[in-house]
């Protein structure tokens, strides 16, 4: 069945009174209590309509979740991801349900881990559901994970037997939760290449499966001598004999510099603009000091000039609040290009390239790596297919 028409029979059981009973027996004792309580709250809180609203959204939202795991459409790999923040998330709520003393601060730091785990499911399910369903979702996390909710169920004495049921719940669920598909497993376990959900391979500390090392090794022994593949590669960066090599001979911060503008061309647009400004500050501008790269001076000049463009305008008079606000909003430093910083890293490539030859390519070190990464052959997969 496709999976489209089975999330539809899933809105429908959700929907029926019949399926509700179904739903229930598969949550459990715990994890029914645990339903119940948080419709009784949210009725009590926003009325019964409201209440009945979300305990319905959350039973379709878990069957559809459910039923994209079965079709392997959400990946192990993607849960490994929810591990760790669950399990810190979890504990800080079991922290604050048992907690004599009411915290601002530590109600401020649940609602934060909470709304952290609400926008890393969301990236898991945005690219599998509708937009009615993304909207849906957004709801009702957003809803039960807000600092109001939390406030009155854990400092409003009208919602302590709520609050008494949810405590108990949690504590009886968190381990089956984690467990229940083998989640005991640590998001390091799997090969590091997207999408491959294969576990690593035991050799070299690498940090790909069998197929992936050997594909990688494959490439290089065909290729040209790749001072790059020391620099990105997560194998190539584990090398203790490059790393000796690049600390002694190679530039001073060229490496890091050259690692950060990768970061920088993968980080958010929003934060662009001062990821750039504090990259020039710390590598090419005149106060740079403990991390200042040698790069041409007209290349820093152009870098300068363009990051200038990007800055904040200075905020022009107002007479209003409204239009101090609208004047900041305007004047906002806007995110420069991707490229900003490539003329600057192929610069300091290039000087790292020299070194790299010299030291390690005629020096026969590359031969004997490739030689140290080659997968032994009861470890060389397949190549039939």
């Amino acid at each position: 069945m496709a999976v489209k028409a089975k999330k539809h029979i899933a809105t429908k059981t959700a929907s029926s009174m019949m399926g509700r009973k179904v739903i229930a027996q598969l949550l459990g004792e715990h994890g029914n209590a645990l339903l119940g309580a948080l419709k009784t709250a949210s009725s009590r809180h926003q009325g019964d309509k409201r209440g009945k609203e979300l305990k319905q959204n959350i039973l379709i939202l878990s069957l559809k979740a459910n039923i994209l795991w079965e079709d392997g459409q959400i990946k192990q790999k993607q849960l490994m991801k929810m591990v760790n923040p669950l399990n810190d998330t979890t504990l800080k709520l079991h922290d604050v349900l048992h907690s004599t003393k009411n915290s601002t601060m530590a109600l401020d730091l649940l609602a934060a881990k909470m709304d952290n785990l609400k926008d890393l499911t969301g990236e898991i399910l945005a690219p599998l559901m509708s937009e009615k369903n993304l909207a849906i979702y957004e709801d009702v996390a957003k809803y039960y994970s807000s600092k109001e909710f939390l406030m009155l169920l854990i400092e409003n004495s009208e919602y302590d037997k709520e609050k008494q049921i949810v405590r108990e719940a949690i504590g009886a669920l968190v381990q089956p939760l984690l467990n229940k598909y083998g989640l005991e497993k640590k998001e390091d376990d799997f090969c590091d290449l997207k999408d491959c959900e294969e576990g690593i391979v035991d050799f070299q500390g690498s940090s790909f499966c069998g197929k992936h090392h050997f594909d990688m090794h494959q490439e290089l022994v065909g290729g040209a001598p790749s001072l790059i593949h020391f620099l990105t590669n997560p194998v190539g960066k584990k090398s203790t004999v490059f790393k000796e090599i690049s600390k002694a001979h190679f530039p001073s911060n060229s490496t890091k510099f050259f690692i950060a503008v990768e970061n920088y061309k993968v980080c958010r647009v929003a934060v662009r603009y001062l990821f750039a400004e504090g990259m020039f500050e710390n590598f090419l501008g005149s106060a740079a000091n403990k991390k200042k790269v040698d790069v041409d001076a007209e290349i820093i000049k152009a870098v300068h000039v363009e990051l200038k463009k990007h800055s904040s305008k200075p905020v022009t008079e107002f007479k209003s609040v409204e239009e101090m606000r609208r004047s900041i909003r305007q004047n906002a430093p806007t995110a420069p290009s991707i490229d900003l910083f490539n003329d600057a890293q192929a610069y300091v490539l290039k000087q790292m390239e020299t070194v790299f030859d010299e030291q390690f390519v005629k020096t026969g070190k590359w031969t004997e790596y490739l030689d140290h990464i080659k997968l032994p052959a009861h470890q060389t997969p397949d190549q039939k297919e």
